[in-house]
């Protein structure tokens, strides 16, 4: 086999790259539990509002912090080459132990058991049931994403462009005149300011940077993406600037119609505001709506993710076998297979919020060492590493050290935080991180790792 044949094709475009971003991210959370628990944790509308767009500022400075990453290393892996190349193999082997067992894989999990709750409306679905379907979706996604990229990518696109018209259609439903403005908003604020109050913001942070998690999927397909050093950084943030002002809006629009108090008791919540509105058919048209939402989510986290096993392997930091491409699909086949098989038995352990905050918990831990990666990188070498590929001088965040420390700084208080408020739900999921350790040396003596 020649190198061209063993090497990923970059076929992605900068509408691709966007268009999996804004894919990853307009998935469940907006449409489920996440903005009545984000309202629940901090007992005032403003104050709830302010959660997303803290969020969004939050997700924009880490999409920069990681443009400059995927500009200089525009490789399939994403963090993985990321950490590897500013510190170290240990790291890098870390984080694909923890995206294979943690990370991606409760992610895709929570994902497919929102896609099965919301057939509710059509079929009701009892709870064993709801778990039977999402293993199904994820079955069928991993082996439609085992066939091709660029079917995959197109697929990712019909969903992304449905999912982008009807959240833009919701924030116009939301905000359709009905009722007062003052009284559905009230309470503006808690009800009381006590200290734990920057504890309970931290935990509605949860649930709102769940919904925007998805812009690091683009910086995980990178060695597929036409231009990197261009694109790359250009579609991280048109496509996390164009999901925070969607996310607000729509937040705003569910305490309109509903009213703040009726939002934090719904999990259907954009059902419920979309039936307020409409009666006779509209809980159904949009329950039918978030059903290809989460699919798409499901499918973009699928298509994505493989990568980092398949740059693990590549690297002789994994499974061998998970560095092939498929001679016929061109696709890491092996690594998309053993994800969906992951995935499809982390649907049975848990509901839908213990699976995404034990994915943001391990998350948030690696995003702040991809953040210390960047300044060893910097201060080693100045200048991007692969900006040849299209002949550009890469992409160099703004206001640096500043906005790279204070993402880390954000990252570290966030994991503190969530050690502290949910101490039995992130424990196991830290000892489960920590475990790759001996697991990294025990393989590396025995000769199955390189370092």
């Amino acid at each position: 086999m020649n190198q061209s044949d063993s090497e990923l094709r970059r076929e992605l475009t900068l509408f691709d790259a966007t268009l999996i971003g804004v894919g990853s991210m307009v998935g469940s959370g907006i449409f489920l539990d996440v903005p009545g628990m984000v309202a629940s944790s901090v007992g005032g509308s403003m104050l709830a509002l302010g959660v997303w767009v803290a969020g969004g500022a939050v997700s924009l400075v880490g999409a920069l912090c990681i443009s400059e990453l995927a500009s200089r290393m525009p490789q399939a892996g994403g963090q993985f080459v990321y950490l590897r190349a500013g510190l170290g193999p240990l790291s890098a082997f870390l984080y694909g132990w923890a995206s294979l067992l943690v990370i991606q894989t409760n992610a895709i999990a929570a994902v497919a058991l929102a896609f099965a709750t919301y057939l509710t409306p059509f079929i009701p679905l009892p709870g064993y049931a709801l778990k039977l379907v999402a293993i199904g979706a994820i079955l069928v996604l991993t082996l439609a994403n085992r066939r091709s990229l660029r079917a995959g990518a197109d697929t990712q696109n019909f969903f992304s462009l449905a999912k982008g018209l009807a959240l833009a259609g919701l924030v116009l439903l939301c905000l359709w005149p009905h009722g007062d403005w003052q009284a559905s908003l009230q309470p503006f604020w808690p009800g009381e300011w006590r200290a734990s109050l920057a504890g309970s913001f931290g935990s509605a942070l949860v649930g709102a940077l769940w919904a925007y998690d998805g812009w690091i999927c683009i910086a995980m397909v990178a060695g597929e993406v036409k231009l990197p050093a261009k694109n790359l950084p250009r579609a991280l943030l048109l496509s996390t600037g164009i999901v925070a002002g969607l996310y607000t809006l729509v937040n705003l629009g569910y305490f309109r119609i509903l009213s703040f108090p009726a939002a934090l008791n719904t999990r259907l919540v954009a059902a419920d505001a979309a039936q307020i509105a409409f009666p006779h058919w509209g809980r159904q048209l949009f329950a039918a709506t978030v059903v290809v939402a989460t699919f798409g989510t499901a499918s973009a986290f699928i298509l994505s993710c493989p990568r980092i096993y398949y740059a693990m392997a590549r690297e002789g930091l994994f499974f061998r076998f998970l560095g092939n491409v498929h001679s016929r699909y061109r696709t890491p086949a092996a690594a998309i297979l053993l994800q969906g098989a992951i995935a499809a038995l982390l649907t049975l352990t848990g509901g839908y919020i213990r699976l995404f905050s034990n994915a943001m918990f391990a998350e948030f831990l690696f995003y702040g060492l991809s953040v210390v990666a960047l300044m060893n990188l910097r201060r080693r070498q100045p200048a991007p590493i692969d900006s040849r590929l299209d002949g550009s001088g890469g992409y160099r965040v703004g206001l640096y050290p500043w906005l790279p420390m204070a993402f880390l700084a954000f990252s570290v208080w966030f994991v503190i935080n969530m050690l502290i408020q949910d101490f039995r739900g992130t424990w196991p999921v830290a000892v489960l991180t920590a475990a790759g350790i001996p697991v990294y040396w025990a393989w590396k003596r025995s000769g199955g790792l390189q370092s």
